[in-house]
């Protein structure tokens, strides 16, 4: 369930520490919570809740490993976790098969491995990085990328 897995993401990248966590697990309706942004979808009752359609959490002073059951919110297109002391894996991926933008900017990311599961993906931005060694073959695998920012890393 979505709000189990934002629970999740807030516990694990020490949510209390943000910069912004407003209503953040004190209310239950989690399009309210910061950086959520949600949409109702033809498929769905409005009345019973939206889905989650985007993250905008970057620069706000997430710590640790976000869990890879973020990859599991069915409507997730766009996540935004720039600017952030995280430690961001790619692992799972490939269940996001709604993600079309992904930042991931400036985290301190070392490498891209199972970026290449992520076939949906169109904008991706990994600039401000420690990515070194030769270009990550597995952003060849990624056939609908149109938008990829590889600057300042090693």
């Amino acid at each position: 369930d979505d709000k189990e897995i934002l629970e999740l993401l807030y516990s694990e990248t020490k949510g209390d520490n943000w910069y912004n966590n407003d209503n953040w697990l004190k209310t239950d309706d989690i399009c309210t919570w910061y950086g959520v942004k949600c949409s109702c979808h033809e498929d769905q009752d409005c009345a019973d809740g939206s889905s989650i359609e985007s993250l905008h959490l970057g620069a706000n002073n997430l710590v640790g490993t976000p869990p890879e059951e973020i990859f599991h919110l069915s409507q997730l297109h766009t996540l935004w976790l720039h600017s952030n002391p995280i430690e961001f894996k790619f692992k799972g991926i490939g269940k996001a098969k709604n993600l079309i933008d992904l930042r991931v900017d400036a985290t301190g990311l070392k490498d891209v491995l199972g970026v290449g599961e992520a076939k949906h993906l169109v904008s991706l931005d990994l600039k401000y990085n420690q990515i070194s060694g030769k270009f990550p073959a597995e952003l060849l695998n990624l056939p609908t990328l149109k938008s990829l920012s590889l600057t300042y890393n090693r």
